[in-house]
């Protein structure tokens, strides 16, 4: 029998809900940024465009005069759109089109160029309304924001899964940043180095993390989707996209816990197990951050063991990154759950897919 109107229209908003606390609204059908982001962010960017036109006039206008035909041009735009349209004057946007953020960046950007500074501040005005317009489309539209906070409860929720996974990567490299770990060159190469130079091999590492993510997280997904969905059930670029950078965050944040976890666990090693004898020994003299006694021994936390506690912490978060992304065996040993989750992403689209299709038979405006 077929589920009851009112129930299933109820199943319907749960889906597109789910859909939008997961961080994928794009999975919603029918879903634009033209209909369903800028028309909400709207009011705001009109008060940023009236502020920017303001700005631009009262250079070369009386302030007050300036507001009122910044408003002016406002309000124009505003009831110039809504009769254009067919809508009463002051009725809120259905749809805000690419034309009206085109006016949004492109018009206060002109009124900014200046015979004595050229085009540059018109330029630099230009970037930041573009940089404005992708913030609303990103953050509301892509649900950035609710794909980060998904993925912080995740990480949070599953902590102990998420602690096994960081203590199987350092095991998995242990040995190898052990033997590192005490050898004498090691200490002299991260003390007699400049800051600068250990800086930018931090950097360096941490770039290659990233970036083995951001490249290896399009190909998983799409072995995911092949892998469970149908021929015709596959993501539009779009969905695969917003759906791609939720793994990109939720492997970001794994990262991000690998990283701290290692660099603890090797920061309490050198505590633990590097003494000021031996120190003399190498004939070395870093910076004592911290000391403390315990037991009648001296225990010394320096910027160099501080050093090499975030150098063999990234190692390892390089490691992991590279095993999770270059091989199945890595996928299989520290992805677990992540199949599991996109496929019920998955089945849950394609019973919101089914119920949609339902009420339409039924003659149910979707």
């Amino acid at each position: 029998d077929p589920e009851p109107l009112g129930q299933a229209e109820a199943s319907l908003l749960a889906d597109e809900r789910y859909f939008r606390r997961r961080g994928l609204p794009t999975l919603i059908e029918d879903y634009s940024a033209t209909e369903d982001v800028l028309t909400r962010a709207w009011p705001w960017l009109g008060i940023l465009f009236a502020i920017q036109v303001t700005r631009s006039l009262a250079t070369s206008w009386k302030p007050g005069l300036a507001a009122v035909a910044s408003v002016a041009a406002v309000l124009a735009i505003w009831i110039g759109g809504n009769r254009r349209a067919g809508r009463s004057l002051f009725s809120a946007p259905a749809r805000v089109g690419w034309w009206s953020a085109a006016v949004f960046v492109v018009v206060p950007s002109l009124m900014r160029i200046n015979s004595a500074v050229g085009v540059y501040p018109a330029l630099r005005h230009v970037a930041f309304n573009v940089c404005v317009c992708a913030f609303v489309v990103g953050v509301i539209g892509w649900g950035l924001a609710q794909t980060l906070a998904w993925a912080l409860l995740k990480i949070l929720s599953d902590l102990w899964d998420q602690l096994v996974i960081v203590f199987r990567q350092t095991a998995a490299i242990f040995l190898f940043c052990f033997l590192i770990f005490f050898t004498q060159e090691f200490w002299q190469f991260v003390t007699f180095s400049s800051y600068r130079r250990i800086e930018l091999l931090l950097q360096l590492l941490g770039a290659i993390a990233i970036l083995t993510v951001l490249v290896g997280a399009p190909r998983f997904i799409a072995s995911l989707q092949k892998a469970l969905l149908e021929e015709d059930e596959r993501l539009t670029r779009l969905q695969r996209s917003n759906l791609t950078i939720l793994f990109i965050v939720r492997q970001l944040l794994q990262l991000a816990l690998i990283f701290v976890v290692s660099a603890a666990l090797f920061a309490t090693v050198s505590v633990l197990t590097i003494s000021s004898e031996m120190y003399k020994t190498w004939d070395l003299h870093p910076e004592t951050i911290d000391t403390f006694v315990y037991d009648g021994e001296t225990y010394l936390l320096t910027d160099s063991g501080l050093y090499i506690a975030l150098l063999l912490a990234l190692v390892a978060t390089v490691n992991f990154a590279v095993a999770t992304m270059s091989s199945s065996e890595g996928r299989e040993i520290f992805l677990e759950g992540v199949e599991d989750e996109v496929g019920e992403v998955f089945r849950r689209r394609r019973r919101y897919l089914a119920k949609r299709k339902e009420l339409a038979s039924r003659g149910v405006s979707v």
